[in-house]
């Protein structure tokens, strides 16, 4: 049984600030912050390490990617894909800390482009793959997206559809292919319409769910997965779940997974692989009152999964 390592991440479009709408910056900080959260692990686990990321407010330019000491190499110091930049590559080097200590890193994360950090890290591991669990596929490039949201791109981005050059300066980034993802979720069309063979990898959809059974359709994802990897990164922005569950975010639809759905996916995902990394993105701790305490006990029980204290 490996150790948890807690890694707050608390930016959102590469700044830390409340813009009034989008208060998802607060949701690290609102979990770690939960009664009983904290005690509740180092019960389990003994002392648990917590690292807060909060130096990257204002990056220095000399981090930026591209940067030739000239500020016209690459992107420009202050700009959002700057900052998105350095934050991940400071949160990369704090997954990879946790890894060389044994642990597992768990991400308290806001945004989902937060992933590219941790793939990052993890890309010492020649066999890895990504479960991403979503109401959106996150699969857009500046091509298809209606909007240029950046947060739309990061499934694309890891698999080599767009902004190759960019994620090239990330150390230690390689590329996943198609058959290393696996999405989970998919509910929501509404925003950025898809085609399913626009789609990377693997995907469990409310048309695989309603042909097969959900229990089965991931079932069966996650056997072609593990024909690919033994090891996986699992990435859970909270939209896959029902609004019905708990309502913590503006991006949530109906049809998303129940509690007990997602307990069932990760179990089945700790049962076939060994789990390098997970992380909990996109909430916003202020829609829902006692949305807190539903989410920590999901981060809880997600912990005990996957590092297999539920069997102890």
């Amino acid at each position: 049984m490996s150790t948890p390592a807690l890694i707050i991440y608390p930016y959102s479009f590469g700044r830390r600030s409340n813009n009034g709408a989008n208060r998802m910056h607060l949701r690290p900080m609102a979990i770690h912050d939960s009664p009983g959260f904290l005690e509740a692990l180092e019960r389990e686990f003994g002392e648990v390490p917590c690292v807060m990321i909060d130096d990257q407010d204002e990056p220095d330019p000399e981090d930026c990617a591209g940067n030739d000491g000239l500020n016209v190499a690459g992107f420009f110091p202050g700009d959002q894909m700057s900052r998105i930049w350095a934050q991940n590559a400071r949160y990369a080097e704090e997954v990879r800390k946790a890894r060389r200590h044994n642990q597992l890193p768990v991400g308290l994360i806001v945004g989902c482009t937060a992933a590219i950090g941790m793939v990052a890290a993890l890309g010492e591991h020649d066999d890895i793959g990504m479960i991403w669990l979503d109401a959106h596929s996150d699969a857009s490039t500046p091509e298809t997206s209606r909007s240029g949201l950046l947060e739309g791109m990061p499934v694309a981005m890891i698999t080599g559809r767009c902004w190759k050059r960019y994620m090239a300066e990330h150390k230690g980034f390689r590329p996943l292919t198609d058959e290393r993802v696996a999405s989970i979720g998919l509910h929501d069309t509404s925003a950025n319409p898809w085609a399913p063979d626009d789609l990377p990898g693997l995907r469990v959809t409310p048309a695989e769910v309603a042909e097969f059974g959900f229990e089965n359709a991931v079932e069966t994802a996650l056997d072609a997965l593990r024909e690919e990897v033994t090891s996986v990164y699992i990435h859970i922005d909270v939209d896959c779940l029902d609004p019905s569950e708990v309502r913590v975010s503006s991006y949530m639809a109906p049809g998303g997974m129940t509690f007990a759905q997602l307990d069932h996916v990760l179990a089945a995902v700790a049962a076939k692989f060994d789990v390098l990394g997970i992380d909990f993105g996109a909430f916003d701790p202020t829609i829902e009152k006692g949305s807190n305490s539903k989410l920590a006990e999901a981060v809880l029980r997600a912990v005990r999964t996957v590092t297999g204290s539920v069997d102890e």
